[in-house]
Order: C-alpha cells, then sequence, then structure tokens
C-alpha cells in the first residue's frame, strides 16, 4: 500500500509541475494565434496555387502529380509544426514568467564551490 501512496504523490507533483501557466496577456496571445493561422491558410493557399500551375501545363499528368507530390511536402511540413511553435510563442510572450531563478547559469556557476 505504501508503493501505491508514493506512486500517487509522485503523479500529483509532475501533474502539478506540468500544469500550464496562466495567460497573463491575452491581446497577445490572441495576436500570435491569428498570425499563426495566416501563416497556415497562406501556406496552403500557395501549395494549392503551384499546384494548379502543374496541372495547368500542358505535358504528361505523371508529372504534374509528381510535382505536386515534391511540393506537398515542402509547403505541408511547416503547418504540422504550426501548434508547436504557437504554444512556444504564447509561453515565451503571452504567459507569466516562471519563478524559477535557479536557471540562471552565470549564477549558478559564480556561487557552486564545486567549479573552482
Amino acid at each position: 500500500m505504501g508503493g501505491k501512496v508514493a506512486g500517487a504523490n509522485v503523479n500529483v507533483t509532475t501533474a502539478a509541475a506540468a500544469a500550464p501557466k496562466p495567460v497573463t496577456n491575452p491581446e497577445v496571445a490572441r495576436q500570435i494565434t491569428n498570425a499563426f493561422v495566416c501563416f497556415s491558410l497562406l501556406e496552403i493557399c500557395m501549395f494549392a496555387y503551384f499546384a494548379y500551375l502543374h496541372f495547368r501545363v500542358d505535358g504528361p499528368l505523371w508529372e504534374a502529380f509528381a510535382w505536386s507530390a515534391v511540393e506537398a511536402a515542402l509547403f505541408l511540413i511547416p503547418v504540422c509544426f504550426v501548434p508547436m511553435m504557437r504554444a512556444k510563442f504564447i509561453s515565451i510572450y503571452a504567459e507569466e514568467p516562471s519563478d524559477n531563478t535557479d536557471s540562471n547559469l552565470s549564477t549558478n556557476l559564480l556561487t557552486n564551490d564545486d567549479n573552482v
């Protein structure tokens, strides 16, 4: 029974540590979200336009499909990273800063006697 309680405490502390910080500047968070939505839409529209250009040109149909497939990776892979980048930008610019002051490397190096 002691193992279950200790395991439960570990899960509670990791859940508390992973809790998102509150957004202190909702206007900036909204602008960041809108900017990433616009970026995603522009990327998809540019891909659609280039695919249209490939199919409009007279030539073999397989070539248009091949070039469109190659360009799909170039245009759609950045769109897959948008949610991660949006969350990172919001955490940097719109959420309250963390109160962890131990992350300052120069202070840690200067105060630690083991580094001498």
